[in-house]
C-alpha cells in the first residue's frame, strides 16, 4: 500500500488525455482509500511507545530532509514530492499512535471527537487555519499530503506547472492514526470504523472538487464523526449518561447548523 501511494501521487500529474475535475476526483479517492488503509494497518501493529517516538523522529528529519532536496532540485521535484508527502504522512501516524496511548477508557473517545470536530471548525472558518489558508498556504501545503492535480505536469511548463487538487492535513492524519490505534486496541470493529472514516472524507472532498463557490472544508467534523456513527455500539454507557450525550448532541447540532447557516450568509455576500 506504501509504494501504491507513492505510485499514484508520482504518475497523477503525468496522466495526459483525461479531463482535470474527473481525473483529480478519482484521484483523490483511491489515495484517500490507499492511505487509510495504511494508516489502519499501521495502527493495528502492537509497537512500544518509545519505537513510536524513535520512528517520529527518524521520518520528521527524513520530511525535512525530502523537503529540501526537492525546493533544490526541480528537475527530479516530480518523484521526490510524493515521498515527502509519504513521509509526512508516516510521521503523523507515528504522533497519532503516540497521542492514542493517553485514552485509557473507549468511552473517553466520544468527548475526543465531539472536541475535535468543534475545534476543527472553528479553526478553519474563524481561527489560525483558515487565516493560514489566506495569508500562507506554503506553509499549510507544507504540513499536509498534496494529492497533484491530474496532467498538470503534462504542459510545457513541465513540473512547474504541477498543481495540486486536495490536500490532507496534520490534524486529519493524526487524528485518523489516533482513532484507529485506539480502536484497535479496545477491539472495535475496524472495517466498519474504516468505512466510517472514509465514505464521509471523501463525500467532503468531492463537494469541494465539485462545488464551485465551496471553499476549502475542515475534514475534522467528517472524520470524527463518521467513526462515532461506525463505533457507536462500541461504546458503553448508562442510562443517565446517554441521556446527557443525547441533550448534548442536539445543543451541538443545533449550533452547528447556526453557525454553517452564518458562515453560507457570510460567505455569499
Amino acid at each position: 500500500m506504501l509504494l501504491a501511494c507513492y505510485a499514484l501521487l508520482v504518475a497523477t500529474p503525468l496522466l495526459p488525455g483525461i479531463p482535470p475535475q474527473v481525473g483529480s476526483i478519482l484521484a483523490t479517492v483511491v489515495f484517500a482509500a490507499l492511505s487509510m488503509a495504511l494508516i489502519l494497518s499501521l495502527a493495528r501493529l502492537r509497537t512500544a511507545a518509545w519505537h513510536e517516538l524513535a520512528s517520529l523522529v527518524v521520518l520528521a528529519g527524513c520530511w525535512r530532509l525530502l523537503m529540501q532536496f526537492a525546493a533544490a532540485h526541480e528537475t527530479v521535484r516530480l518523484y521526490v514530492g510524493p515521498a515527502v508527502g509519504i513521509a509526512f504522512m508516516l510521521a503523523c501516524v507515528c504522533a497519532g499512535k503516540l497521542l492514542s496511548r493517553i485514552i485509557r477508557d473507549r468511552n473517553i473517545l466520544v468527548p475526543v471527537c465531539v472536541v475535535a470536530m468543534i475545534a476543527d471548525f472553528y479553526t478553519v472558518f474563524a481561527g489560525p487555519t483558515g487565516k493560514a489558508l489566506e495569508q500562507t498556504p506554503k506553509l499549510v501545503q507544507a504540513l499536509s499530503v498534496a494529492i497533484p492535480q491530474v496532467g498538470s505536469a503534462t504542459g510545457p511548463a513541465g513540473a512547474r506547472g504541477l498543481a495540486h487538487a486536495a490536500t490532507m492535513g496534520l490534524g486529519d492524519i493524526i487524528f485518523i492514526a489516533m482513532f484507529f490505534s485506539a480502536a484497535a486496541r479496545f477491539g472495535f470493529r475496524l472495517r466498519r470504523a474504516y468505512l466510517g472514516i472514509l465514505i464521509p472524507t471523501l463525500v467532503a472532498i468531492v463537494a469541494v472538487l465539485t462545488v464551485w463557490w465551496l471553499p476549502a472544508l475542515p475534514l475534522l467534523p467528517f472524520i470524527a464523526g463518521g467513526f462515532l456513527v461506525a463505533s457507536a455500539r462500541e461504546f458503553h454507557f448508562s442510562a443517565e449518561e446517554k441521556r446527557n450525550l443525547k441533550w448534548v448532541g442536539l445543543i451541538l447540532l443545533v449550533a452547528t447548523a447556526i453557525l454553517v447557516l452564518f458562515w453560507l450568509r457570510s460567505a455569499h455576500s
